[in-house]
């Protein structure tokens, strides 16, 4: 049992990993929690209207639809660290400044739509760098139990990759 235990935390060993592993707990969390509140707000502002609510989750969702395909383009192409430090950035920029907006009572509906639209043009970048970066920080050869964000038939580019295939 203590080998499966040290084989499963291996890639733990790698000091680079560990600071991104705790890094990214703080930025997923924080996001999270964001979309949480800015759900519980479009509920606020609406008295409880759940088309509003759906329009503003689509307007954070939609990008990540549309964009993620052409964002893991430019995480290919360019540092992964540099445009996770910029998404982490504008993520939380923009979080600063609807959390001003609601403590000033000057939010409006359609300025949560923005910020959510925001926030997913955002998340279409970062999510494809960061799962391209976690896997090159820690080699196959090093740590052969090395986490692995999502399967690659569950990307856009692994979907797109496996159609292409099989036609």
């Amino acid at each position: 049992m203590r080998n499966t235990l040290a084989g499963m935390f291996q890639s733990l060993t790698v000091r680079n990993f560990r600071l991104f592993a705790a890094g990214q707990l703080v930025s997923v969390g924080g996001t999270w929690m964001m979309i949480v509140a800015q759900d519980w707000l479009v509920l606020s502002l609406t008295d409880d209207s759940a088309s509003a609510l759906g329009v503003i989750t689509a307007l954070q969702f939609a990008p990540l639809l549309l964009f993620t395909l052409h964002a893991g383009g430019l995480a290919d192409r360019h540092d992964k660290r540099r445009l996770l430090m910029g998404a982490n950035l504008a993520s939380g920029v923009l979080a600063v400044l609807l959390g001003v907006l609601v403590l000033a009572g000057g939010v409006r509906l359609w300025h949560v739509g923005l910020f959510a639209l925001g926030i997913g043009l955002v998340n279409a970048v970062e999510i494809p760098a960061r799962m391209s970066f976690v896997s090159e920080l820690v080699a196959p050869t090093c740590c052969p139990t090395r986490p692995r964000s999502a399967p690659p038939t569950s990307t856009p580019r692994g979907c797109w990759a496996r159609l292409r295939r099989a036609c």
